[in-house]
């Protein structure tokens, strides 16, 4: 489940110039279009300010409640080490646990 700030988040990453000489302009053009094809796409949600660490992290979990998922799925620390927030969240390694 994406929404559109996430991917414009994810486009602005991969343009950064650390990522420069891996992958071209065109490429991350084209990875985030086939994210955006192929995940579920749903508005920008209401933020609830103040549930993360970073408030640029928050729209996630505002993303995950919207979207009725079961878990969110994230690398970033402040996140998985969120205990009382719903959806839980888990480390990509976790999820694949779950599975």
């Amino acid at each position: 489940v994406v929404c559109p700030h996430l991917l414009e988040e994810l486009e602005g990453v991969l343009r950064r110039p650390k990522f420069r000489d891996l992958v071209t302009p065109d490429e991350v053009a084209e990875f985030v279009d086939v994210i955006r094809r192929g995940a579920i796409t749903v508005e920008n949600p209401v933020i609830a300010e103040g549930v993360t660490r970073d408030p640029g992290d928050d729209y996630l979990v505002a993303l995950a409640q919207a979207a009725n998922v079961d878990h969110l799925v994230s690398g970033v620390k402040d996140l998985t080490s969120l205990a009382t927030v719903s959806p839980p969240v888990l480390s990509p390694a976790a999820f694949l646990d779950l599975l």
